[in-house]
C-alpha cells in the first residue's frame, strides 16, 4: 500500500475516535434545568468550595437559632473563657461546653460543598426546604458583623444539607457533620448527668425507696461489720422496712448505686412551672429515691411516663435534688430505673444464716425424732472451743470421736445451706414446730439467733427467725433436716442434697 494512502485511512480513523469522544462527552454532561426541577434525584453538583464565613470562635458575639426543635434561643459566651450558655435559661445549669466549643467553631469557619443552582427564584425555594420555615442560624461576629444563613432538608444519597445565605439566590450543599448542631433544641445543649458516679470510698448509709401503692417504705440499710470468724452471713445489707431481713448483694446492687451516675436522655424543660410540673407527675410522685451518702442525701423524684401518641411509654419524668429546677426525661429500662420495677420480695437473700461455726459457744438442736410423739422432743447441747486447728466438740458434756466431729460438721454444714425460697410474713402462723435451731456466739454482746422450722400447706414449711415468721421452704429440706439429725445420732451418712 502507499504510503499516502495509509496516512489518508490513520487520519480517517483518528477523526472517527475524536468524533465518538465528543459525542460521549456531550451526551454525559448534567442538565442544570433538569437538575433544578428534581432536586430530589442524586445527582453531581458542582464540587466548588464557598466559603460563608471565617472568623474564629473567640470573634462570635452570639449565635441565634431557630429551627422545628425550638422556637428560637440565642448562645452567648459566658464569664469563664472557651464558655457559653444560652441566654434565655436563666437558672445556672451545667452544659455541654464541649459541644458549644463545636459548634462555635462550625459557625466560625463555615464552607459550603457545592452549588446546587444558581439564581434561584423565590418561589423554588420550597423544593430544597429553604421556604420561610426553614432552620434560621444568625451569628454576629466582633466587631459588627452579621451573618444569617437557612438550612433546608437533607441532600438525597448525600450525608449533606441544602443551604443558603439569607442575602444570596444561591443554593448550596453542605456537609451534614458542620450542620447538625444547629438542630439542637436549647435543652440539648444541657448535661443530663442527674447524680454525680458512685465514689467507692464512702458508704451508702441508707436507701429508701416510696412507691404508689407500697403501704411502707423499702429501706435498706448495711449489716453490721464483723471479722469472718464472727460473721453470720455474707450478704452485706438488710431490709429495716417493710420487714427486717437480710439482702442478696448481687440483686441488690443496682436498686443500692444506680442512683449514682444517673444520666437522663433528655432535659424536658427547666423552671416549669406547676401545672407542667403536675402534669408530669412530680408534684404526685409515682417513686421517691433517697439514698443517704457521706452525710448527704440524693433524691431522685420519678413522676409520670411520658407517652407517644399510640401510648406506648417513651421515658419517664424525673427531678434530681442534685440538679434543681431541671425535668430530665429517663429511658424506661428497668436497668436504669429498677426502684420502679422490683418488688421487696425480689431482694431479699435466701441464705440467711450462715454463722462461722467457730463464732459460736453453742449451738442447741431441739427437734421430734421421726416414729415418736410430738411430746418427746429431744436436744442436743453442743460446745464448741478452740478453732480449726485446735478444736474441742462435745455433746452433752461428752468429747465428740473424730469420727462424730466430722458428722457434726456435716451437719452443721447442712443446716446453713437453709434457704428461704419464698416469703412470708403471716405472723398469726402457728404451725407446728418441726426443729428449733439456736446459734450462741462466743462474743457475749451479740445476741442469739434461733431458726424454728413449723409446719405449714401446700408441702411447705414456714421459717420463723428470731421470733418472726420470714419464709417458707418445701418439706423436703426439712424431712431431710430430721433424717440428717437422726443419722448423726446413729452414726449414719450425713446427706446434703434435698
Amino acid at each position: 500500500m502507499k504510503k499516502n494512502l495509509k496516512t489518508i485511512i490513520f487520519s480517517l480513523i483518528g477523526l472517527l475516535i475524536l468524533s465518538v469522544t465528543i459525542l460521549v462527552l456531550q451526551l454525559t454532561q448534567p442538565d442544570n434545568n433538569s437538575l433544578n426541577d428534581n432536586p430530589d434525584q442524586t445527582t453531581e453538583y458542582i464540587p466548588l468550595v464557598t466559603v460563608i464565613t471565617d472568623y474564629t470562635a473567640q470573634d462570635i458575639i452570639s449565635i441565634h437559632i431557630i429551627n422545628k426543635n425550638d422556637s428560637g434561643y440565642t448562645i452567648i459566651p459566658d464569664s469563664q473563657p472557651d464558655s457559653w450558655k444560652i441566654g434565655e435559661i436563666s437558672r445556672k445549669v451545667t452544659y455541654n461546653q464541649a459541644g458549644f466549643l463545636n459548634l462555635a467553631a462550625n459557625a466560625a469557619q463555615l464552607s459550603t460543598s457545592s452549588t446546587a443552582q444558581e439564581n434561584v427564584k423565590p418561589e423554588e425555594l420550597e423544593k430544597y426546604g429553604l421556604s420561610q420555615s426553614a432552620m434560621t442560624v444568625i451569628v454576629k461576629f466582633k466587631p459588627d458583623s452579621e451573618v444569617t444563613f437557612l438550612i433546608g432538608g437533607d441532600v438525597p444519597g448525600r450525608a449533606e444539607f441544602y443551604f443558603k445565605k439569607d442575602d444570596n439566590s444561591t443554593v448550596y450543599t453542605i456537609s451534614s457533620h458542620l450542620i447538625m448542631p444547629f438542630l439542637n433544641s436549647r435543652h440539648d445543649w444541657i448535661d443530663k448527668t442527674a447524680f454525680p458516679p458512685y465514689n467507692p470510698e464512702t458508704a451508702v448509709e441508707r436507701l429508701t425507696v416510696e412507691r404508689l401503692g407500697w403501704d411502707k417504705p423499702m429501706i435498706i440499710e448495711p449489716l453490721p461489720e464483723y471479722e469472718f470468724e464472727e460473721a453470720t452471713t455474707f450478704n452485706t445489707h438488710k431490709f429495716t422496712s417493710p420487714v427486717n431481713i437480710e439482702l442478696d448483694q448481687e440483686k441488690t446492687r443496682d436498686i443500692l448505686y444506680g442512683i449514682f451516675g444517673l444520666t437522663a436522655y433528655s432535659v424536658a424543660a427547666v423552671d416549669a412551672d406547676d401545672e407542667f410540673l403536675e402534669t408530669a407527675g412530680i408534684k404526685t410522685p409515682s417513686c421517691t429515691v433517697t439514698a443517704e451518702f457521706g452525710g448527704e442525701a440524693y433524691t431522685l423524684t420519678i413522676g409520670n411516663p411520658a407517652q407517644s401518641a399510640d401510648g406506648i411509654t417513651v421515658g419517664w419524668f424525673g427531678t434530681s435534688s442534685q440538679v434543681p429546677g431541671v425535668l430530665f426525661l429517663f429511658e424506661p429500662n428497668p436497668v436504669l430505673l429498677p426502684w420502679l420495677y422490683t418488688e421487696p420480695e425480689d431482694l431479699v437473700s435466701q441464705m440467711f444464716m450462715m454463722p462461722y461455726i467457730y463464732s459460736l459457744d453453742e449451738l442447741i438442736i431441739e427437734f421430734s425424732p421421726e416414729n415418736q410423739e410430738e411430746s418427746q422432743t429431744k436436744i442436743l447441747n453442743f460446745k464448741i472451743t478452740g478453732d480449726t486447728e485446735e478444736n474441742t466438740i462435745t455433746l452433752d458434756g461428752i468429747k465428740l470421736s473424730q469420727i462424730e466431729s466430722d458428722l457434726f460438721t456435716q451437719l452443721y454444714q447442712y443446716l446453713i445451706l437453709a434457704k428461704g425460697e419464698s416469703l412470708f410474713f403471716e405472723q398469726e402462723h402457728k404451725g407446728e414446730t418441726i426443729a428449733k435451731i439456736t446459734y450462741i456466739y462466743r462474743d457475749e454482746s451479740r445476741p442469739d439467733n434461733t431458726v424454728e422450722f413449723l409446719t405449714a400447706d401446700d408441702r411447705k414449711s414456714v421459717i420463723r427467725v428470731n421470733g418472726e415468721n420470714l419464709y417458707k421452704c418445701r418439706d423436703v429440706y426439712t424431712t431431710r433436716l430430721i433424717k440428717n439429725i437422726q443419722a448423726f445420732i446413729d452414726g449414719g451418712e450425713i446427706v446434703l442434697n434435698w
